[in-house]
């Protein structure tokens, strides 16, 4: 049994953090979870927070980069300062940051 830091695949960690970059600054993994993303754009701060099995589950990468262009982006967008959890099937939820 693994306590430690759930492992996410570098080529899928890097994508994410490009796409949020191309946007916002300040982008980092958040604590331990390494599908934890919290960014900033000057004015509000978001997280936004993967299932693991979302992010297992999609082949290739570029699938992944065309959902945080048509999805994920437009939601962090809609939703100024807030936690955008993105669920085991792609569904986004949308709450109050944790930290």
């Amino acid at each position: 049994m693994n306590d430690g830091p759930i492992s996410l695949d570098l080529e899928k960690r890097r994508m994410i953090q490009a796409s949020l970059e191309n946007l916002f600054h300040d982008v980092k993994l958040g604590g331990d979870f390494l599908t934890l993303f919290v960014f900033y754009n000057g004015k509000d701060r978001w997280q936004v927070q993967f299932n693991r099995e979302f992010l297992d589950d999609l082949r290739p990468v570029k699938e992944l980069q065309l959902y945080m262009e048509n999805t994920v982006i437009p939601s962090v967008l809609a939703n100024p300062g807030k936690r955008i959890q993105i669920g085991s099937n792609g569904g986004i939820f949308v709450a109050e940051r944790l930290i």
